[in-house]
């Protein structure tokens, strides 16, 4: 994994392995520390600091940005704000809807342990959106 891909590995990875992306981008958040600009308990200070914070904004924005498929940039216009950005991806691809939950508690109810397959598998499968 590079550093300018934090999750970039096939044209669709972002839609269809979205809790595995949105992870691998946090960490990589956490490791420049950043994380907490992107979360929203980093707020900017006054003065001389200012400047600073601004940088580490731009870069948490780069880091996110960078990490998304090209095929899905037009997700996000024109990207200012790193807090506004990760809301937006989390808005899109786990909409907390009535049909989204109802849709993963069929699909909960109707995982089986097949004939052979392993534990580990089956658990995977379950993980797997």
């Amino acid at each position: 994994m590079s550093p300018d891909k934090v999750c970039h590995d096939s044209s669709s990875e972002w839609g269809s392995n979205y809790p595995t992306c949105k992870l691998q981008c946090q960490m990589t958040l956490m490791k420049e520390n950043l994380w907490g600009i992107v979360n929203g308990t980093e707020k900017a200070p006054y003065g001389d600091g200012a400047a600073k914070f601004q940088t580490q904004k731009d870069r948490a924005l780069a880091i996110i940005i960078l990490s998304i498929d090209p095929s899905l940039l037009y997700l996000v216009g024109e990207p200012d704000d790193p807090v506004k950005i990760w809301r937006l991806l989390s808005n899109h691809f786990q909409k907390k809807t009535w049909a989204n939950r109802l849709a993963l508690r069929c699909k909960l109810h109707s995982l089986r342990l097949k004939k052979g397959q392993s534990v580990q598998e089956h658990i995977k499968s379950m993980s797997v959106s």
